[in-house]
């Protein structure tokens, strides 16, 4: 009768009976078990699915813009890298827009319209035509010269 121990691997001893006397059997894939020689690619079943590789054409997994640009596209324009671009504005990124202008502040900056801020755009504002025009004129109206500012004006 054999007996396990004995040094010797006979017909009835397997290496999953009597490992001391048949040895370790080898790995085989789907034992739930990871073995040395098994890796994702050799034996999902026990190892897992291979992490996404960058480079495969397809935004996956844990890529992103910024880790796999080839795969995810590039990354949108970021506030803080010294250009006004994208969706970025004085209110979203001042650093890269410039400060918001305000109504005023004596000048006709981008968003202010004479209707906006007519004391900082057009005819309507203090100094237009070297006086103080009413309300009402702007600048949609024509500066002649002095005394003649507004065309639905006869004298400013």
């Amino acid at each position: 009768m054999p007996v396990c121990g004995d040094a010797v691997c006979n017909g009835v001893e397997t290496c999953e009976t009597c490992v001391p006397d048949c040895g370790e059997c080898p790995p085989s894939c789907g034992n739930a078990v990871c073995d040395a020689n098994e890796t994702c690619q050799t034996c999902p079943p026990d190892c897992g699915a291979c992490p996404p590789m960058c480079g495969d054409a397809v935004c996956n997994g844990t890529e992103t813009c910024g880790s796999c640009p080839g795969d995810c596209g590039a990354c949108p324009p970021m506030c803080g890298d010294s250009s006004c671009n994208g969706t970025e504005t004085c209110t979203t990124c001042p650093g890269d827009c410039g400060a918001c202008s305000a109504c005023g502040n004596g000048t006709c900056d981008a968003g202010e319209t004479d209707v906006t801020c007519g004391q900082d755009c057009g005819c309507g504002s203090v100094g237009a035509c070297g006086f103080d025009a009413p309300a009402g004129c702007y600048s949609d109206d024509l500066c002649t010269g002095a005394g003649d500012c507004c065309a639905d004006f006869a004298v400013c």
